[in-house]
């Protein structure tokens, strides 16, 4: 049986015969394939048409929706028999269901040389978006494909978007040219919505990682402080705590563990946070029940979580160290006041009142260094009012939304404010309400003295309570001293802090300026120009003596400058762990990792590809290994440096001509010369 090949594209016309490679097909009907567009062009001498299929008996209009892949070349073609023995042997029965229906294999002579292709049923186009973003059915249909060509005793070695088609809503998964004799070793279930087993023990790296990349576990790890722990640790605050850096102190560190434990909860178990509140009365905790896979004995063995009395955290507020809240996507506005609403430059703010967590340290990149001396000399430390002192500057403070009708007056934290005039401040929404007894109204600011009617335009951070308000305290402490020249720059304009009695009780406010909205976008879909504001300023506060433990990981020592574009270094050359992870989140940096056959090895291996060659499986040829380093490096550089590869593969292109005359003139030279010649070049 012959399949009589047609290709016209605009810019390709080819017509040639292969035939099939089944000698007892002989008495089938010859077909005809008419390709009319190259959805591929591949680096191996390798190319996939779009056409119709059809026979003597059929019209072409009735003819099959179909690809072709054409191999051209002894390595390639070798590949592509190495795809139809899985197609018409181990994967056979997966036809149609999660691979595409075959429709033959053939083999022959064009002017290209020996050539073969293969024909499969068109699947639709590869999938748009990254394996994590995916609806959650399509995640679980590409898991099941998976599960199940795993369980036909293959492995793809080679899961990526670019190899799972979207047919009709479902997937289907393509190229098995790198595809092994595989046999499936792992050792539990798939159990979606569930913390990660260790590798180890699931017994199978290829669908482990899989699972991984699609997201349907999940992570085995909680953050704590910048730095992630096992889950299991989580068990009990009091064991999560003991991982507190040292300067930090037990009951600090306590409360800490417990709202990493809380955030870690409400992120990926919300409906056993829901549960937990609800049972909070009768001081069940929820740290089981996000553990489910380790073993406790009874619920009287757990430790109960019970608050903190006033007393307990009560902190001098002279030793409070210095600190900013976390650098994270709702900590972060788009400035927006008149003339400067076309800057676009980042102003960071805290609207979560915990700074408590955070410590002063110098941060360690070697370009710059803070001396704490000179920042202390320049604080302006906040100190509350005494009961016994006279008012100073007072603010008026009225809260008029739909759920809120209230005024009472505050006073100054400053008693050099007594001569300056009084201050009206007038609520309108509120914007945020905090778990801490904490609230945010947006509002009009008003000066006694002054016939301005439409006042400025600010955010009233208001806190109830002792453990709130000194919260807040080290807040202001922050904005009045080691950040005060970022003030309008990286960080709103403070207008003060002020302390007195509502019919909340003891009641303390901050007022600063508005600087717009949340970021509606997660880090790696900003602009670039954004993204290199938000580093400008994190930077800034840093050189300015201020860290957060807000880094995905722990900060190592070490001296180094990296620029936006390069490879990323290695945390421990970088030497600051926080500015490290917030590159990495904004994706400024390109990666350190290359894949290679479902598995990423760092970047320095594929410097050489026999040595990216070398952690192929021992089954897999070293040819073969060799052309899947080599393609892997290739489609790197494509994605991450097209710049540089465009330069490389015409170097690459001129390189036999160039070696052609370096022979030419080396043999024109005497025998010796040549030799150290030829050395030199090589």
């Amino acid at each position: 049986m012959s399949l009589s090949i047609s290709i016209d594209t605009g810019a390709i016309k080819e017509q040639f015969i292969l035939y099939s490679h089944r000698p007892n097909e002989s008495g089938q009907l010859d077909l005809f394939f008419r390709g009319r567009r190259l959805i591929y062009e591949g680096t191996r001498h390798s190319e996939i048409y779009r056409g119709t299929l059809y026979d003597a008996l059929t019209p072409e209009a009735e003819g099959c929706d179909v690809v072709c892949k054409v191999a051209y070349g002894e390595s390639t073609t070798q590949l592509l028999k190495n795809e139809i023995t899985f197609y018409e042997g181990k994967l056979q029965h997966l036809q149609g269901v999660y691979i595409p229906v075959c429709h033959g294999y053939f083999m022959g002579q064009t002017s290209e040389g020996p050539t073969i292709c293969l024909v499969l049923d068109y699947c639709g186009e590869p999938v748009k978006d990254a394996f994590p973003d995916l609806s959650p059915t399509f995640k679980t249909a590409i898991l099941h494909a998976a599960l199940a060509i795993h369980d036909a005793g293959v492995a793809t070695y080679d899961w990526a978007e670019r190899n799972v088609l979207d047919y009709r809503g479902l997937p289907m998964i393509i190229d098995f040219d790198e595809a092994a004799l595989h046999k499936c070793e792992r050792t539990m279930q798939v159990v979606e919505g569930k913390p990660a087993p260790p590798c180890v023990k699931f017994g199978c790296g290829e669908i482990f990682q899989l699972v991984k990349d699609l997201r349907l576990w999940k992570p085995n790890v909680i953050r704590f402080l910048g730095v992630y722990y096992p889950l299991a640790v989580a068990v009990d605050p009091h064991n999560l705590a003991t991982k507190a850096p040292k300067g930090v102190p037990p009951k600090q560190a306590y409360r800490e563990a417990v709202k990493a434990i809380r955030e870690h909860g409400k992120m990926y178990y919300p409906a056993e946070v829901k549960a937990w509140k609800a049972a909070a009365a009768a001081k069940e905790i929820f740290f089981s029940l996000i553990i489910d896979h380790v073993n406790i004995e009874s619920v009287a063995a757990r430790r109960s979580l019970i608050p903190l009395s006033d007393a307990d955290l009560a902190i001098d507020f002279s030793r409070q160290p210095q600190v900013l809240a976390n650098i994270v996507s709702p900590s972060l506005y788009c400035l927006s006041l008149d003339t400067r609403d076309s800057v676009h430059a980042p102003s960071l703010t805290i609207f979560d009142l915990h700074p408590n967590a955070l410590q002063w340290r110098h941060c360690r990149r070697q370009r710059h260094s803070s001396d704490e001396s000179d920042g202390e000399r320049s604080m302006s430390t906040p100190r509350p009012l005494s009961p016994n002192r006279s008012p100073t500057m007072s603010i008026s403070v009225s809260l008029s939304t739909e759920e809120t009708t209230e005024s009472f007056i505050l006073y100054s934290h400053r008693p050099n404010d007594a001569g300056q005039a009084d201050l009206v401040f007038h609520g309108t929404e509120l914007i945020y309400e905090g778990t801490r007894r904490s609230e945010i109204y947006r509002g009009r600011l008003f000066n006694s003295s002054s016939s301005d009617s439409k006042g400025r335009d600010v955010v009233c951070k208001m806190a109830y309570g002792k453990r709130t308000i000194d919260l807040l305290k080290n807040e202001i402490k922050i904005y009045e001293g080691r950040l005060r020249h970022l003030q309008g720059v990286y960080i709103p304009v403070c207008h003060g802090y002020f302390l007195g009695e509502s019919q909340e009780g003891r009641t303390s406010c901050l007022i600063l300026d508005y600087c717009g909205e949340p970021i509606k976008k997660a880090f790696p879909d900003l602009e670039g120009t954004f993204k290199t504001a938000i580093l400008h300023a994190a930077l800034a506060i840093h050189d300015a003596g201020v860290l957060t433990y807000g880094a995905k990981r722990s900060g190592l020592q070490g001296p180094t400058d990296h620029f936006e574009g390069s490879t990323a270094p290695k945390c421990a050359a970088f030497g600051c762990g926080e500015i490290y992870q917030l590159v990495e989140d904004l994706r400024l940096w390109k990666p350190s990792l290359i894949r290679f056959l479902g598995v990423y090895y760092p970047l320095d291996l594929a410097v050489d590809p026999r040595k990216l060659a070398a952690k192929a499986p021992r089954y897999m040829s070293r040819k073969k290994a060799y052309q899947a380093a080599v393609d892997a490096i290739i489609e790197h550089g494509e994605l991450y440096y097209p710049d540089e590869t465009k330069v490389w593969k015409a170097a690459a292109a001129a390189a036999p001509a160039k070696q052609k005359e370096k022979q030419t003139s080396t043999a024109a030279l005497p025998e010796a010369e040549a030799k150290a010649c030829v050395s030199r070049n090589s």
